[in-house]
């Protein structure tokens, strides 16, 4: 890497080692949001109870993996983590404080998601967030409330794609029903485009 690069990882891996157990397990989870995160879905996705350590939580019928149980609450966790600049916090036109990780910090804490084994079972846990904000979101599509919610969908495109491509490549229920809930999303906002010959 170049060494401006280095230098940046190098501050991320620092900040990294001073956390606690508990903020090092919520800073990895957290990475598997793409485009960022409401505070609501930090709380479903990486904010759940996972397995106690030491108990096997089904990935597929050939794979399990230990994953560490997180119990910092949630909204500790995630104002630590912006207090220490390792999330950054954005207040919305409605109100909701949305949160990212730099790309060079998400990065790293992608990178430490798989070597602790835990990518498999959070991904999962994202995409069936997402999911379930689809199948909610697609009957409002057509009513009254229809761009409040494809404002919303809009906002969560990165995550609905990183869902839908997880679940393509390991759950194709998953991904059959992602694809219905947000089609409307993709056809109203010009997100299909027809096969030119």
């Amino acid at each position: 890497m170049p060494a401006r690069q280095q230098t940046m990882r190098g501050a991320v891996e620092w900040s990294y080692d001073l956390l606690t157990k508990e903020e090092k397990c919520l800073f990895r989870h957290l990475a598997v949001f793409a485009g960022g995160f409401t505070f609501e879905a930090a709380e479903a996705v990486a904010g759940c109870q996972f397995s106690a350590a030491g108990k096997e939580e089904m990935i597929s019928e050939q794979e399990t993996v230990e994953i560490e149980q997180l119990t910092i609450d949630t909204f500790d966790g995630v104002t630590s983590l912006v207090d220490k600049s390792l999330l950054v916090s954005k207040e919305q036109a409605n109100g909701e404080t949305r949160f990212r990780m730099l790309e060079v910090v998400r990065e790293y804490a992608l990178e430490l998601l798989e070597m602790r084994g835990e990518a498999k079972a959070m991904r999962r846990s994202h995409a069936e967030y997402f999911l379930a904000l689809g199948e909610e979101a697609e009957p409002h599509l057509q009513a009254d409330q229809s761009v409040e919610w494809l404002n919303r969908l809009e906002e969560e495109h990165d995550n609905l794609r990183a869902a839908l491509q997880w679940s393509l490549d390991r759950d194709a229920a998953i991904a059959a029903r992602l694809a219905a809930g947000i089609w409307r999303l993709w056809t109203f906002h010009s997100y299909l485009k027809p096969e030119c010959n």
